[in-house]
């Protein structure tokens, strides 16, 4: 029996405390036998340092003494990962225990896919739903999804499907990324994912797998 890949899960965090030990016990609580959890504390002013180092050997804590924003800091996570697959989470969402090995499950199910993403249930500050992602027709099936169809669904839908904080990805689409466009403020990250989709099909589970 070959051995499951690891899966690198990366969390960006900036003074995350109210909500950052909920959601990191939802990912070291993964039924997904191996991964190994990166955490990159960019700059925090707050209780987030003593809260990661809490947590000992369970995770990799990265420090940056100075903040620079996400998505420096997640690449930086990401050049730390030693995974076949790497996962970029967040750190004020909460995470079903199903969503790696249903995000591994995918990916190794269609070979051909760069990434896949999944469904979210939206939560307010005590943890009440009060909304869920309903994914476009065009979208649905969990199936891998080619360049022409998702970037259609974006210019009918807006860019409500690509949800970041569920995103996994080959190591290989990672290394053929080359990071993100920091300049592009907010959009950086559906640029990514739509370099990603010019080379690769792209998947987006339907499950609601974190909130």
């Amino acid at each position: 029996m070959s051995t499951p890949p690891l899966v690198s899960i990366v969390m960006p965090v900036w003074n995350g405390a109210p909500y950052l030990r909920e959601s990191l016990d939802s990912i070291l609580a993964q039924s997904y036998p191996r991964t190994e959890v990166i955490v990159v504390d960019d700059g925090s002013t707050d209780e987030t340092p003593a809260i990661l180092a809490s947590y000992g050997d369970a995770l990799f804590c990265h420090r940056r003494e100075a903040n620079l924003g996400i998505y420096p800091s997640t690449w930086e996570g990401i050049g730390l990962a030693r995974g076949e697959l790497v996962a970029s989470y967040h750190a004020d969402d909460i995470y079903d225990p199903e969503i790696v090995a249903r995000e591994v499950e995918f990916l190794q199910r269609f070979p051909a896919a760069g990434a896949v993403f999944c469904a979210d249930r939206f939560i307010d500050e005590r943890g009440v739903e009060y909304a869920r992602l309903e994914l476009p027709p065009e979208v649905r099936g969990g199936r891998p999804l080619p360049f022409a169809v998702l970037f259609d669904a974006i210019l009918n839908y807006k860019n409500r499907q690509l949800r970041t904080p569920s995103v996994m990805l080959r190591a290989a689409a990672v290394r053929e990324l080359g990071g993100f466009r920091n300049e592009l403020g907010a959009w950086a990250d559906l640029d990514a994912w739509l370099r990603v989709a010019r080379r690769h099909p792209i998947g987006i589970l339907e499950e609601h797998l974190f909130r």
